[in-house]
């Protein structure tokens, strides 16, 4: 198919203020323009890129049938590369893991067009093994972060347990909890942020043990009363009653 999300075939169009998402194809780009009339300004392209990228190339994003615009790359006022609109690709070098807006300015008819590249931030998920004893209350707890390990507050992390799905919110500090309530046995826990206009998805696997409580599996129990108080004497292979009942 030529063109990627827009196919534009009338004359004397404009198309402004739209927005896509890690949205372009081989050939056409996100937007396929097949009448020169059309004009495209204030549009953004978020863009997803590979964790720990500092290389980043870009499909085509606007495709003029039949003619070439010369087409220049802005970040922080800085040019920062040049080519042509139905250029099949554009890369940029040297980029650190945060959030980079580029401007991307195409000059058509001695007029300029300016639409923008957003190229998401890298985010992080992080998260230990769990070891526990059945329904003894222990939390499951995770934090997302950028690269530079800051928190990213207030977004909801989709955590799978076995068949079981659950959504948590990130708090201020960028942690979010779980309270562990799984059987007996060893399951995956699959932790998955699926990004925003900010920030790119992430995701983290870490392992679950529950082992069976150690009070309720010893046979070697003894119950008694004495005084009228109930009391529970817990004790080990040889006889020896452990801890302080």
């Amino acid at each position: 198919m030529s063109g990627g999300a827009v196919f534009w075939y009338g004359v004397n169009g404009v198309l402004s203020a739209c927005s896509f998402v890690n949205n372009t194809a081989i050939y056409g780009g996100a937007i396929y323009l097949h009448n020169l009339s059309t004009n495209v300004y204030a549009c953004s392209f978020n863009i997803y890129r590979p964790k720990n990228t500092a290389t980043v190339t870009i499909n085509n994003l606007i495709y003029y049938y039949n003619l070439n615009y010369p087409v220049d790359y802005y970040e922080n006022d800085k040019k920062i590369n040049s080519g042509h609109i139905n250029d099949a690709s554009v890369t940029f070098y040297n980029l650190d893991k945060g959030k980079h807006n580029i401007k991307m300015i195409y000059y058509k008819g001695g007029k300029n067009f300016t639409n923008y590249i957003i190229i998401n931030g890298d985010s992080y998920l992080s998260a230990g093994n769990v070891s526990m004893f059945y329904n003894d209350g222990t939390k499951y707890t995770i934090k997302l972060a950028d690269h530079k390990g800051n928190p990213i507050a207030n977004q909801n992390i989709q955590i799978t347990i076995g068949n079981l799905k659950y959504t948590i919110k990130t708090d201020v500090r960028g942690y979010a909890t779980l309270v562990l309530k799984q059987k007996v046995g060893k399951y995956n826990i699959i932790a998955k942020f699926d990004g925003n206009s900010d920030y790119n998805p992430s995701n983290v696997v870490s392992t679950l043990r529950i082992l069976d409580s150690p009070i309720t599996k010893n046979k070697n129990l003894k119950m008694y009363f004495r005084g009228g108080r109930f009391k529970v004497q817990i004790i080990n292979a040889n006889g020896k009653h452990v801890g302080a009942g």
